[in-house]
């Protein structure tokens, strides 16, 4: 699996020199804060070895305002494998940000976890039902798994790690995302999910492959029917707002 990172990081100091594979951008909803921004690196040992070293030389805050992302590269894997990622990934959500809640960004609201975000999976139904991922491009980045690159970068990214992880926490991510990755592997963490919140995935997963028809089922009806769950909507001017603070 080749993959991208981003680093968010305040009060920085600059690195002593450049870095191949890395460029550094300037971030507005942080304060004094930039973001490293690695290339899509050829394999997850190599990203593995870039971010071990960021980590040791890197100086700066991360305060809860930041986070570290990372890319998934789908390019030319094809439709079938993209959904499947996706379903494999939706049966364990909740599981994994239970099970690390001082890695992973639960309550933030510039990752909102992918179950609860009625919006966002209505997108990706409309997408794999129409077989038009350019549909993918109305889809909010402000959800933990974000599948917006998909049209323009055919990466997906994963934005929900809190800023600064050590090393050995983002090596456990590229292990259980490149078992998601890889269809064929079993989806970790399975055995730890819980009833309800496994009956809760399969029915997003039969949801997003029901065909789309003028009088089906809403999304955001069929959650809030079945399971009481009432998302969030944000908007960008939520997020306007609370970035002025």
């Amino acid at each position: 699996m080749r993959i991208g990172f981003e680093i968010e990081i305040e009060d920085y100091t600059a690195l002593p020199h450049e870095v191949p594979g890395i460029t550094v951008t300037e971030d507005g909803s942080l304060r004094n804060g930039i973001e490293y921004v690695s290339s899509i690196l050829p394999d997850t040992t190599f990203a593995s070895s870039l971010y071990t070293y960021m980590y040791d030389v890197v100086q700066g805050t991360y305060s809860e305002r930041c986070g570290f992302h990372f890319h998934m590269d789908f390019m030319g894997m094809g439709e079938e494998h993209l959904f499947s990622f996706l379903k494999r990934y939706l049966k364990i959500e909740r599981t994994l940000f239970n099970l690390y809640p001082d890695v992973l960004r639960q309550d933030s609201n510039f990752c909102n976890l992918l179950v609860d975000s009625t919006g966002e999976l209505n997108i990706l139904r409309t997408a794999k039902q129409s077989g038009n991922l350019r549909a993918l491009r109305e889809f909010s980045k402000y959800t933990a798994l974000n599948f917006k690159p998909i049209p323009n970068l055919g990466t997906v990214e994963f934005r929900a790690a809190v800023g600064g992880i050590h090393p050995d926490e983002f090596d456990h991510l590229l292990e259980v995302f490149s078992a998601l990755y890889d269809l064929d592997a079993p989806i970790p963490y399975i055995d730890s999910v819980s009833p309800e919140d496994l009956a809760e995935a399969n029915s997003l997963i039969q949801l997003i492959d029901t065909p789309l028809t003028p009088s089906g089922e809403d999304l955001g009806e069929h959650m809030e029917t079945n399971f009481g769950i009432q998302p969030i909507a944000l908007t960008e001017s939520d997020i306007r707002q609370y970035l002025r603070g």
